[in-house]
């Protein structure tokens, strides 16, 4: 209906599946990496598990149709039925014309069909969509298909695909023989703001147009209607195309967006409510943590005023006192001298004998003058005070910008904005000292928690800005990447497709970010993607030739994978970086020249590697075997 209205040749967003629309987020190129990487290894099951309309049976058909013909496939896409049958319905996707009496014959059959393949080079690969269907008996009867071998080598690959309750079913117990055999496992996550947009003007070009059907804040909306999952995505845009046609609306903006999502609520009506109490929840978290940090930046300026004028406040006190007491000796002696000065009026007359009666006594005054009881001076009391004065300095210097010893600037750590000290409004009583603070920025807010490495706060104060969006000034770009990064590598080990995910939005916000390669480098080697490890260690290199980290996990990559040159070359940079890890390097180098036949060589870096650090055993050992060895 809407096709000749948008210039359309195709309907752009049809919930089924078709090979023509195919688009691939960071996520879910991953995930067909591991797949493709679990079938080229083959040495155990490959688990990949995902919400639903995340886009699993897409991926699924996207690397069966990059398979070639030496690659046998049965996909079984409905897979609640018991063992004998499960079992006939595999084998029959082998070879139709196949006949059975029972169970062991399919066995046999299964195993000799196996076995004649694998002699012509060809791989049988088994796809179980649909997998959390599985009972735990029909599991265990697939797990002791893989026991099938040939010289060590597995005559089928197995993969589970299924929705997340999979996972759960491969926690329990009952399943951990068939856990200990799963080689690969992948989730895949949803798709970000910029990924979404992504995806629909993808969809929208494949389908014959390259104008803007839907405004920024259309797009913004979709994402946070659909969750970023693909088939949510389809069905709002699909319902929005359909509104707007009705409505001879040429781009369709949020307020479009949001009466189709209305619509569709009709057929799930927890949705709109659960989305509502989402977005109150995360309001109120985000406005709690910046009262949090407002309110700890509120007391710790009063405190710091407090303890400044305390300070000030013993230091005129004393200026005060001794001043009193100053004036209180110079009125003694005022007293002692004024009876001299009559007497010297009186004796005028004897000027001679007068003269030197005055010599005689006011050398007798400067004997026996009063000595003024020692009080402490101003700078006594400024020197005392001293110590305690710095110890606040060095306190507020994260807080407060001081000039010639005053403080004038409110400021965040590494972070040059600033509230001047009109802006804070400062007001001292005679009793208490306070500050207030007008509403410091998002981003001072958002610094200041990364200075504490409070990374998540740093994200989450940044993303509620209404202000952020796809126009992100450069120095707000950088900051939200290093605090996306800062997460991501406190959670690499606990949950590396969430810091995977953070990662890929941190080089989306930053893209010159070497470190966010070398990040993703570390993420793809623990979950065993080495082809996509080593993209990733090669971007940061090009980025930043000096990223030795980078090029040592390059360089190791290289040759446990038999890339000896490369892995060579890799070293050989990182050796001349000289980073504090040298002998290390040094030892990774020797290891490649031996593999290479370059004993020479590999003994003169071991050498150097036991200069740098002569309690290095291994590679004490190393070069003891290498000189020893017969030539």
């Amino acid at each position: 209906m809407y096709r000749s209205f948008y210039q359309l040749t195709h309907k752009p967003f049809q919930i089924s599946t078709d090979p023509g629309f195919l688009w691939l987020g960071e996520n879910h190129k991953e995930a067909l990496a591991n797949l493709t990487y679990g079938l080229r290894e083959g040495n155990g099951f490959v688990v990949l598990t995902g919400d639903v309309g995340t886009g699993k049976t897409t991926l699924v058909n996207a690397l069966l149709a990059s398979l070639d013909s030496d690659v046998l496939v049965a996909n079984i896409t409905h897979p609640k039925l018991d063992a004998t049958e499960f079992l006939r319905k595999v084998v029959r996707t082998f070879d139709p014309s196949a006949s059975f009496n029972g169970k062991a014959d399919m066995l046999l059959f299964l195993e000799d069909f196996l076995r004649s393949r694998y002699a012509e080079g060809r791989r049988v690969l088994l796809v179980i969509d649909e997998a959390h269907r599985l009972s735990v008996d029909l599991l265990e009867e697939v797990r002791l298909w893989s026991n099938m071998e040939h010289l060590g080598q597995r005559l089928i690959n197995i993969f589970f695909v299924g929705q997340s309750e999979l996972k759960e079913l491969l926690a329990s117990s009952a399943c951990l023989a068939l856990r200990q055999r799963i080689v690969l496992f992948h989730h895949l996550q949803s798709l970000s703001e910029s990924e979404v947009r992504q995806y629909v003007a993808h969809r929208l070009g494949v389908a014959g147009t390259q104008r803007r059907l839907f405004s920024q804040a259309a797009l913004r909306q979709i994402w946070k209607l659909s969750g970023g999952y693909p088939r949510r995505v389809n069905i709002i845009c699909d319902r929005a195309l359909l509104t707007g046609y009705v409505k001879a609306i040429s781009v369709i903006d949020a307020e479009t967006v949001l009466e189709c999502a209305r619509e569709i609520g009709v057929l799930d009506p927890k949705a709109p409510p659960l989305e509502r109490i989402r977005g109150v929840g995360d309001t109120l978290r985000r406005r709690f943590k910046q009262a949090a940090v407002v309110h700890g930046l509120k007391g710790r300026l009063a405190e710091m005023g407090r303890r400044l004028r305390t300070s000030g406040v013993r230091i005129v006190e004393g200026v005060r006192s001794q001043t009193e007491q100053t004036g209180h000796a110079l009125a003694e002696q005022y007293h002692r001298v004024r009876p001299a000065w009559k007497g010297l009026v009186l004796m005028t007359g004897l000027v001679a004998g007068g003269l030197a009666l005055l010599v005689f006594w006011l050398t007798g005054m400067e004997r026996s003058a009063p000595t003024f009881p020692s009080h402490p001076t101003a700078a006594d009391e400024i020197d005392e005070a001293k110590p305690y004065l710095l110890s606040q300095v060095e306190r507020l210097k994260p807080f407060v910008e001081f000039k010639n010893g005053s403080p004038i600037a409110l400021v965040v750590p590494d972070t040059p904005m600033a509230l001047s000290a009109h802006d804070q409004k400062e007001k001292f009583t005679d009793d208490t000292a306070s500050v207030q603070v007008d509403g410091p920025s998002t981003l001072e807010l958002a610094s200041a928690a990364l200075g504490q490495s409070d990374y998540q706060t740093a994200i989450e104060l940044i993303e509620a800005d209404p202000d952020r969006a796809a126009d992100l000034d450069i120095r707000t770009r950088s900051l939200y990447a290093q605090a996306l990064l800062g997460r991501a590598e406190q959670i690499m080990t606990q949950s590396p497709q969430a810091a995977q995910q953070l990662v890929s939005t941190a080089i989306e916000a930053d893209p010159g970010r070497a470190d966010a390669y070398a990040i993703l480098g570390k993420l793809h080697t623990l979950s065993k993607a080495y082809a996509l490890a080593i993209e990733a260690y090669r971007q940061a290199v090009a980025i930043d030739s000096e990223q030795s980290d980078a090029l040592f996990n390059l360089g190791y990559i290289y040759a446990s994978t038999g890339m000896l040159a490369d892995a060579e070359t890799a070293l050989r940079r990182v050796v001349v970086l000289k980073p504090a890890y040298l002998d290390k390097a040094l030892f990774n180098l020797a290891v490649v020249h031996h593999k290479q036949g370059k004993t020479g060589e590999s003994i003169e870096a071991l050498e150097r590697a036991l200069a740098i650090d002569p309690e290095n055993e291994k590679a004490r050992i190393y070069l003891r075997q290498l000189k020893e060895a017969p030539p």
